[in-house]
């Protein structure tokens, strides 16, 4: 397929959501272990693309004060979104929630909270082929941060009946 069509964009969105700066992706090929090393990079997704809904927002600060009433918070995303990304990228049932190394799972509130503001991907996604199946799509890519460019990943993608996609693998090729 084409390495600048519509699936690509599709599939580098996808990829996207992994991204923290580093050219090292760690390899997953299920849901346990994609948490254990992408959990706070879903996690930052979500708070970077909502993040007017996720900071002062007067309805979740209200509840989290209930459970929590010493604790000062300003950033609160809620267990459930965690879980209904998990569920859209990567087609699977979130098997339970814990803390990261820059979120926090407040269990009595079923929140998560950082202290940190989310942070942009400085990496760039460079696309070497996509390779189409009856029920796939397979991403060749490469990551570059200015003149550093990393070896070879092999993202795997499921093809849903409604056109969208969710992540299955990812792999150094």
């Amino acid at each position: 397929l084409p390495t600048d069509g519509e699936i690509a964009s599709l599939l580098c969105d996808k990829v996207d959501i992994l991204l923290a700066g580093s050219l090292d992706l760690p390899s997953f090929r299920n849901t346990s272990q994609l948490l254990t090393h992408y959990r706070d990079a879903l996690l930052n997704d979500l708070l970077r693309d909502n993040y007017g809904h996720y900071t002062g927002n007067a309805d979740l600060l209200a509840e989290a004060a209930e459970k929590l009433p010493d604790a000062s918070l300003s950033v609160l995303i809620p267990a459930e979104d965690l879980a209904n990304a998990v569920r859209l990228h990567f087609g699977n049932e979130l098997g339970s929630h814990k803390g990261g190394d820059a979120y926090a799972y407040l269990k009595s509130a079923k929140v998560y909270t950082t202290a940190l503001d989310p942070w942009e991907a400085s990496v760039e996604i460079r696309v070497g082929r996509i390779e189409e199946t009856a029920h796939t799509y397979r991403l060749f890519f490469r990551l570059a941060k200015g003149e550093e460019v990393s070896d070879e990943y092999l993202a795997c993608f499921v093809k849903r009946e409604d056109g969208s996609v969710y992540f299955r693998s990812l792999q150094s090729s």
